[in-house]
């Protein structure tokens, strides 16, 4: 179990603690009692995914930077990052990418006669697919409108109350040759506050984003893309660990993956069975059924 008090690392992240029920996922998928099977093991992974979001809300604001920009992952993986973690949306588009590689998987079965593709777990309903189309177009605004506000933040490191401390840092330092001076870190108290109010916000999604999948899929379509997204995370840690990625890293600063947190708002961001009684996701919006809107995350300055 991660300990939401101890700082995460690279070789810690909370879904390589999950390693071993994925292992098992993949074991009782066909069994007779796949369904309560895979859900002690999803409700095992949502609990390690749940400290990490603890620990994210613990740290303290001048911290919050090394949540944000990724401070514990490769340059690989901090490249494809959205205020410090997956892009809600991100989780959808792999529902309807997995469910379309699987179907077309067993239709090609079906036509060498090995199975029957009836009542196959990767065929969704009509039903499901309205509630995934409605749930992907209300997580969409509200991942604009988070986007919108980091992109204000950050070119708020540029306004008047900032270069006035930093000229104020080059005054004293010309005369005194001291670098310290408290009040930029002043100046950026509130702004750092705002960032870590943001990253809870995008938390906030992500785990209304799952809660919502658990809603809609059965518990063994979720298991396949519990298991679908565990590939995917450990194929990038592999890339970012890779030696042609330290290769290209010789001739970047290590720092580099601070700027990557500019790709992860725009400011004109442009168009582009109850199962919490069994699973409890613990998100901060309302989840009476699985048309819920989204919307109803706060995302209130």
């Amino acid at each position: 179990m991660v300990d939401p008090d101890r700082r995460p690392d690279r070789d810690t992240r909370w879904w390589m603690y999950c390693q071993p029920h994925i292992r098992a996922l993949r074991e009782v998928m066909y069994s007779a009692n796949a369904n309560k099977e895979v859900e002690i093991l999803l409700q095992k992974c949502v609990s390690l995914y749940m400290a990490t979001i603890n620990y994210n809300s613990s740290l303290d604001d001048e911290k919050i930077y090394i949540a944000l920009t990724g401070g514990f992952v490769t340059s690989m993986e901090a490249s494809f990052m959205w205020i410090g973690g997956w892009r809600p949306t991100t989780a959808l588009l792999l529902v309807y990418s997995l469910m379309g590689v699987q179907l077309e998987d067993e239709i090609r079965n079906f036509g060498y006669g090995i199975r029957d593709t009836t009542n196959t777990s990767a065929v969704l309903s009509h039903r499901q697919l309205e509630n995934l189309t409605n749930v992907q177009k209300s997580t969409r605004n509200v991942e604009k409108k988070l986007s919108k506000k980091l992109a204000h933040l950050q070119m708020l490191i540029s306004d008047q109350d900032v270069l006035a401390a930093v000229m104020q840092v080059d005054s004293s330092t010309s005369r005194s040759g001291s670098k310290a001076n408290p009040d930029i870190r002043t100046v950026l108290k509130p702004r750092m506050s705002r960032l870590k109010k943001l990253l809870i916000q995008a938390d906030q999604l992500r785990l209304h984003t799952l809660h919502q999948l658990f809603l809609v899929l059965t518990p063994v379509q979720v298991a396949r893309c519990a298991i679908a997204s565990f590939e995917l995370a450990f194929m990038m840690r592999e890339l970012g660990n890779s030696a042609h990625c330290r290769n290209l890293q010789t001739a970047v600063p290590s720092s580099s993956n601070t700027f990557t947190s500019q790709s992860q708002g725009d400011f004109d961001v442009q168009s582009s069975r109850t199962l919490p009684s069994r699973l409890d996701t613990g998100p901060s919006c309302s989840t009476k059924d699985s048309g819920t809107s989204v919307e109803e995350c706060s995302v209130d300055d």
